[in-house]
């Protein structure tokens, strides 16, 4: 507002306190060339349910002649609608702001979601191919799934173990080999070593595991 900015400078505050942290617009700074009057006032508004200081500092060239009541209130009134709508700008702009990171992190959100759900079909196309017999339990030790080769090399369908302990792995071991084992696996984080297991046939072959 040149012509304005002329004879006059506006300074918005959030606050109803001025102060360098709560200033948001300062019309002094583009009437930089003109002397003040000494003469300032000010006047408080409510807008967005925020209490906003209105400053008003008259310059060189301002009409003193006419103080009427009617002049000064078209002054005030016009001086306080470019602050408010100065203020609103100020608003629009941080909300605008505010929506472009929460864009800006939901579509990071989304490019990490496909990068994980590609790494697990990655890992699902894995465990399925593999010839080596892959089991996966919860923390409890239950069976939560088996691939392919797990149920051709131990002839027991997936039906038949998932969601039970794995004791069909060495029956005919001794517990404590067993209670070792998961103690490894707890406190080490693996185990690897031969158990003597046995087929749904009843036949029995030396089991090569790794426990992770």
């Amino acid at each position: 507002f040149p012509a304005l900015n002329e004879h006059m400078a506006l300074r918005l505050y959030a606050d109803n306190e001025p102060s360098e942290a709560a200033l948001l617009y300062d019309g002094r700074q583009a009437s930089h060339k003109a002397h003040s009057l000494g003469m300032t006032t000010t006047r408080t508004i409510e807008l967005h349910g925020t209490q906003w200081l209105l400053e008003l500092e008259l310059l060189d060239g301002f009409p003193l002649a006419d103080t009427s009541a009617g002049s000064l209130g078209v002054l005030w009134g016009g001086s306080a609608l470019t602050l408010a709508l100065t203020a609103l700008a100020q608003v629009v702009l941080r909300s605008h702001r505010r929506i472009d990171r929460a864009l800006r992190s939901s579509v990071e959100a989304n490019q990490k979601l496909a990068a994980s759900q590609t790494a697990l079909r990655l890992a699902g196309t894995v465990m399925e191919a593999s010839p080596l017999g892959i089991f996966v339990t919860d923390a409890q030790q239950r069976v939560v799934s088996v691939n392919p080769a797990f149920t051709r090399i131990t002839g027991l369908p997936a039906k038949d173990v998932i969601g039970k302990m794995p004791g069909w792995l060495a029956p005919g071991q001794h517990s404590t080999d067993l209670l070792r084992l998961w103690d490894d696996v707890k406190n080490q984080g693996s185990w690897e070593g031969e158990l003597n297991s046995r087929r749904l046939d009843g036949s029995t072959y030396p089991l090569r595991l790794a426990v992770t």
